[in-house]
């Protein structure tokens, strides 16, 4: 009995380590123009321009305005010395996905594919479940700057100045640790819908949210 029971424990183990520790191999170059004309494949949607504006958009985000203010308020001119640690961190993270991205297949790409062929498995999925803590930490952050954002604007209407609750835009501590905002996930869902329309429309809303940022 304790024989088996070892067995299985180290049969389990073994096929473990071998999926976990499997890569992805490098699958030879595929004709981009043969596969979107078969209908199998991602069919180019954005050119050079919006391009530009997603990497503008990406780096001058909602985040930049309030938390630049923020921590300047602790750190003083430390924080230029940080921005240009940052930007020196970024152009070296740009070049290391340029590079990468010359090697594999036109129509693939993430740092999940990236690291499965370069690493293992069991690698990949720990970059994976890092970028989705990164990207909900980083969502939840923008929607609540964004909802309060929008909450100021709406205040200068004189109607509808002072009458706002905080609960609705702004947040609302309760019990001393939790916040409640009711317009951050309503406007989550709403760029979820705009994602889902298609590249497209969510290419055209980010641009028009990035002029209006950078103006």
């Amino acid at each position: 009995m304790t024989s088996s029971s070892s067995s299985s424990t180290s049969s389990f183990f073994s096929r473990f380590c071998s999926s976990a520790l499997r890569s992805k191999p490098l699958s030879p170059a595929v004709d981009t123009a043969v596969i979107t004309s078969s209908g199998n494949g991602l069919v180019r949607r954005l050119g050079l321009f919006d391009l530009i504006l997603l990497g503008i958009g990406a780096s001058i985000g909602a985040g930049i305005f309030v938390v630049t203010g923020t921590v300047a308020r602790d750190a003083g001119p430390g924080v230029t010395i940080s921005f240009i640690i940052a930007g020196a961190s970024c152009v070296l993270n740009a070049l290391c996905y340029a590079e990468l991205a010359t090697r594999f297949p036109a129509v693939v790409g993430g740092a999940y594919l990236y690291t499965y062929s370069a690493f293992n498995e069991l690698t990949a999925f720990l970059v994976f479940a890092q970028l989705m803590l990164d990207y909900h930490i980083g969502a939840a952050s923008i929607a609540r700057s964004l909802a309060s954002y929008v909450v100021t604007v709406l205040e200068l209407i004189p109607f509808l100045r002072d009458n706002i609750p905080s609960w609705v835009g702004h947040g609302e501590e309760v019990f001393g640790a939790l916040s409640i905002n009711i317009l951050a996930p309503i406007l989550l869902v709403l760029l979820t819908v705009v994602l889902c329309r298609g590249v497209g429309e969510s290419s055209i809303l980010n641009s028009i949210m990035t002029v209006t940022k950078v103006v």
